[in-house]
């Protein structure tokens, strides 16, 4: 098994465009051998894509009969990872919607990798130019809200692509939440067990065709 075939990658998934595809392809590329795809009720329109991506050896492809949310699709591939994948180092979650670049996925399955129990937290930059102001604004108020009320020193709390040592799955499997508001309780109840937090830059992407759960 190569180094980052011991890492499974996560693609939460509602009425995605043909970037999925490619994303999924990607990964192959990069040398991931287990994608865990969930189609979180998408729209009969995409079956296509989701039949596509099926076909690749590397792929599982879990559904929902409905949409359920973000938060839903995430558990239900934390799920299937516990009972299918014990012998696996961590996952790595990441958008379907091709905002997270190769080269920054592989950077942060390396670094899951290396930190031991850490979760390590893709950060963008929202300081470059071409960022809208409205993401630079709402991130900057939600990491001063993290860092004031709640002690969590992170750049990028609203980011998608996150590594989690297998270790932590069943503590997150547990966190409240089936829409966003999952990823922020995740955050949340880490910092309340003292879990460490490693960050590593990513470039800053704003795709037009949206490819996730809601």
């Amino acid at each position: 098994m190569n180094y980052i075939g011991n890492v499974s990658a996560i693609i939460p998934s509602f009425n995605p465009a043909g970037e999925l595809v490619k994303v999924v392809t990607g990964l192959i590329d990069a040398g991931f051998c287990d994608i865990i795809i969930v189609n979180d009720g998408s729209d009969e329109s995409c079956r296509i894509h989701f039949e596509e991506i099926g076909r690749f050896p590397q792929t599982t492809v879990l559904t929902h009969p409905g949409n359920m949310g973000k938060g839903a699709a995430l558990k239900t591939a934390f799920r299937f990872f516990l009972q299918e994948r014990p012998d696996r180092v961590g996952v790595v979650t990441i958008d379907g919607d091709g905002q997270h670049k190769k080269g920054d996925i592989i950077k942060c399955a390396l670094a899951l990798i290396q930190s031991g129990d850490a979760v390590v937290m893709g950060v963008r930059d929202f300081y470059k130019s071409d960022v809208p102001k409205r993401s630079l604004l709402g991130n900057r108020l939600t990491s001063f809200a993290f860092r004031t009320l709640f002690g969590i020193r992170l750049r990028d709390t609203q980011t998608g692509l996150r590594g989690i040592p297998s270790q932590h799955i069943p503590l997150v499997l547990g966190i409240n939440g089936n829409r966003f508001d999952y990823e922020t309780n995740m955050l949340l109840e880490l910092r309340r067990r003292a879990i460490h937090f490693r960050e590593v830059d990513i470039e800053t992407v704003y795709a037009k065709g949206l490819s996730e759960s809601k």
